[in-house]
């Protein structure tokens, strides 16, 4: 790149990318060697926090009045269940093929 300036496209706390180089966790790379990139997502598995939360509204209205029930009542019991899914997370890996060697980064 004669002269010009180098354009970030991306970055956070393990990862640069610049239309010049390709920076993680230390290493740079520069984008002409890069031959191929494939994204990679796992998405988390959200059955049994599902399930939990179907469970407890189960046991907190069976055989009760409803209309007695507070909302501390709902809070305390669905808790868990919704702490559990907020906490699951998508993660994204990205693939590059350097023309000599194949490299795995997870995000």
């Amino acid at each position: 790149m004669s002269g010009a300036a180098e354009t970030t496209y991306y970055t956070n706390d393990r990862v640069t990318v610049t239309n010049a180089r390709f920076m993680v966790d230390g290493e740079t790379h520069a984008i002409s060697g890069i031959t191929s990139v494939k994204l990679g997502v796992k998405k988390p598995n959200r059955i049994l926090p599902a399930a939990l939360i179907i469970f407890e509204l189960l046991a907190l209205t069976s055989g009760k009045n409803l209309a007695t029930l507070s909302i501390w009542h709902w809070l305390i019991i669905l808790l868990p269940g919704l702490i559990w899914v907020c906490l699951q997370r998508t993660h994204y890996t990205v693939t590059v093929d350097l023309q000599r060697n194949l490299t795995h980064f997870a995000a």
